[in-house]
């Protein structure tokens, strides 16, 4: 993708400076970088990422104006190009899963919504049509309770005995028990009226 861009200052007349050149050039590129950057971003398909590559090219740097001059404005215009990688949003995710899948615990598993994968563009190499990426790769991880023996051993317990149960279980922070109808204390004794959710805070 590439760009045009003008800086530099309007007013009074005024005589240019080497300063007023440099600073103008500076201000024009980096507007020339940050458009260029939200053009390729603008450009995404709904399940794709566009990643810019951190490189900016500068094309060409001109302006029709010299130290010295008398002038009311000073135009300085840049061209730049900046290449990109378009990627699936998941496939990136499936790469995220299976990295924190093969590093987690015997028996545990990721916390749902956890996984935040973002990624950085460090080389492109057009010819070859090769990139070289950085993911960064966040998950949270949980040691999966097994529900069905869980749940055996709930059966016909009192509320007092369910509760002591959950306590003595070292991966749940807390737990509700919900019994309908209120006045019950036990739980039943058929395991379909039994149910056991798992909640992440």
């Amino acid at each position: 993708s590439s760009a045009a861009m003008k800086g530099g200052f309007k007013g009074q007349v005024a005589t240019v400076t080497a300063q007023d050149l440099i600073d103008a050039k500076k201000e024009s590129e980096a507007q020339a970088r940050d458009r260029l950057n939200q053009s390729l971003r603008d450009k995404a398909l709904p399940g794709f990422l566009v990643i810019p590559s951190t490189l900016v090219e500068i094309i060409s740097s001109t302006t029709d104006r010299q130290a010295l001059d008398q002038v009311e404005s000073l135009n300085y215009q840049v061209k730049a190009r900046q290449s990109a990688v378009i990627l699936s949003e998941s496939d990136l995710n499936e790469i995220g899963q299976n990295f924190c899948e093969s590093r987690l615990l015997e028996n545990n598993q990721i916390v749902p919504r956890s996984l935040k994968v973002s990624s950085e563009l460090l080389a492109l190499d057009s010819s070859t049509a090769k990139a070289n990426l950085r993911l960064d790769i966040v998950c949270r991880g949980f040691e999966d309770l097994d529900r069905g023996s869980l749940q055996k051993q709930l059966l016909g317990k009192s509320l007092r005995e369910v509760e002591i149960n959950f306590q003595e279980l070292e991966p749940v922070s807390r737990a509700t028990i919900r019994i309908f109808p209120s006045f019950f204390k036990t739980l039943p004794q058929d395991p379909d009226k039994v149910k056991i959710e798992v909640n992440f805070d």
